[in-house]
């Protein structure tokens, strides 16, 4: 059944089905969380889980209330050994939880046991000084660890005991949907019009969250990671000639370009001025509505792509992107994007 986003409804669907979610994580060895386990995600957790190829709704609208929720999950970490560095989220005081920073070659399963003494209650200062920029080193130090040394558990950073709650979820998947369409204003007025209509886009949410992302130059690309820090920009992993900025992995990269002529949003040419903003206002402008889905869907399979060549030394394939963009179109006219 499709879910209608007009009034909220969107917002309480998943708000309820991340309740769900929540008791997944938190009663592990329950009857129904054993049964999901066993058919979904027999090797990992749900909030690891793939959405894989399965048809059921129900399995499709936890997945999309686990990311639209899923910046608000974090590991509060005991002894270590159920965190993984570079995947789970586990790092406070970040938007995301997560190391963003590129692994080292052969530390790519890496647990976070492995940075803590064998005893006492501290970390060691020779793996994060190896291993992490100085300003991420800190941030981790800075989380104090048990001598009694418990299990990792997850917990809700909406609220101060760590429950998820309806209301909590609620209102954080309400303020997500009221940044977005607010977009800043102070920066965005003048385009507050591309706001309003991008919520209603028929697509799904993570996709409608990582579009707002993306307009708002929070990804994160080389080039907005050099920024933070004042390292140096490294080269986009797609075409490998130019540094990776926003404006250079969407507009200018000649694997994108590729990409939008395989879905038939060919890319005028330009003289490589103007700012992303800038560039997908005029795109918005010169769609309809399904090239407004198709286009946002795009985007997010390319950034899908990119970080699968970054991050699992995916092939680089054109193709790829195209189909996978494609086929969550088709399952968007079929209701699926709930």
């Amino acid at each position: 059944m499709k879910i209608e986003e007009e009034d909220g409804a969107n917002e309480s669907y998943i708000t309820l089905l991340g309740k769900l979610v929540w008791q997944l994580v938190m009663e592990t060895e329950g009857f129904w969380a054993r049964l999901m386990q066993a058919k979904y995600y027999p090797n990992g957790d749900v909030l690891s889980a793939d959405l894989g190829s399965y048809l059921s709704y129900t399995w499709r609208g936890i997945m999309e209330a686990r990311d639209a929720l899923g910046c608000g999950w974090r590991r509060h970490i005991g002894d270590g050994l159920l965190t993984r560095v570079w995947y789970d989220a586990w790092l406070p005081a970040t938007q995301t939880g997560r190391i963003l920073s590129p692994w080292v070659a052969g530390q790519e399963d890496l647990m976070v046991a492995d940075l803590l003494e064998e005893h006492g209650e501290g970390w060691r200062n020779d793996h994060l000084n190896s291993l992490f920029l100085p300003f991420k080193g800190e941030r981790i130090r800075s989380i104090r660890i048990s001598l009694c040394r418990p299990r990792d558990v997850w917990y809700w950073v909406a609220v101060k005991d760590g429950v998820l709650t309806v209301r909590s979820a609620y209102r954080r998947i309400a303020g997500m949907r009221e940044a977005l369409e607010v977009g800043g204003a102070s920066e965005w007025e003048k385009e507050k019009w591309l706001w309003n209509r991008l919520w209603k886009v028929p697509v799904w949410l993570r996709v409608k969250l990582f579009f707002w992302q993306l307009c708002s130059e929070a990804l994160t690309t080389s080039a907005n990671i050099a920024a933070q820090v004042q390292g140096e920009c490294s080269f986009c992993p797609l075409c490998t000639i130019c540094f990776e900025s926003s404006i250079h992995l969407f507009r200018d990269c000649t694997f994108s370009n590729r990409v939008w002529e395989g879905t038939g949003l060919v890319e005028d040419e330009c003289d490589g001025g103007g700012s992303l903003r800038d560039w997908v206002e005029s795109r918005w402008r010169e769609f309809g509505c399904i090239e407004h889905a198709l286009f946002m869907m795009g985007c997010w399979a390319l950034w899908e792509h990119r970080n699968k060549v970054i991050f699992y030394s995916k092939e680089v394939d054109p193709a790829g992107v195209i189909g996978r963009a494609m086929n969550v179109m088709e399952e968007t006219e079929g209701g699926g994007f709930i």
